[in-house]
């Protein structure tokens, strides 16, 4: 059965390897990256890439009192 992966930082080093191994396993993978620290060049063509920044999405807020 083949799966859907999400997978945030996906441009960079670990990311790039490990949407080529799921590839080659024969599932679907989308990538979240903001190419700070990183370049699309070496990404796999059949992928889907969305040029985003997550920490907009999710914001931080401390607990503390």
């Amino acid at each position: 059965m083949n799966k859907h992966y999400l997978i945030t930082g996906g441009a960079g080093f670990l990311g790039k390897n490990l949407c080529i191994y799921l590839l080659k396993l024969g599932h679907k993978v989308t990538v979240i990256d903001n190419l700070y620290c990183s370049e699309v060049a070496g990404l796999p063509k059949n992928i889907t890439f969305l040029n985003m920044d997550i920490g907009y999405f999710f914001p931080v807020t401390p607990v503390w009192p």
